[in-house]
This record gives structure tokens, sequence and C-alpha cells, in this order.
């Protein structure tokens, strides 16, 4: 999932790769940043 820098629209890689090339469909932007999941995956040590 990718989101546009400037209007906060989100994209799946799939959609990005139709396209000729990777711009906003709202907004004409190119540039988008990778949504990561919210909050710390804690992993235990051994």
């Amino acid at each position: 999932m990718y989101e546009c820098v400037r209007c906060g629209t989100r994209v799946t890689g799939e959609e990005l790769a139709k396209l000729p090339e990777p711009t906003c469909a709202n907004c004409g932007y190119r540039a988008f940043r990778k949504v990561r999941r919210p909050g710390i995956k804690n992993l235990k040590g051994q």
C-alpha cells in the first residue's frame, strides 16, 4: 500500500504498476510513500 505525499490518497502496488508513470490519480503528484503498520513490533529475545 502506498500513499500520495500531497493528498493522502492510498493505492496498491499493483495499481501503480499498471500506470506508465507513477502519478496520483487524484492530484497528479509523483511522490509516494510506503504505508507501514502503526505501532512497534516487539520480539522476544532468546
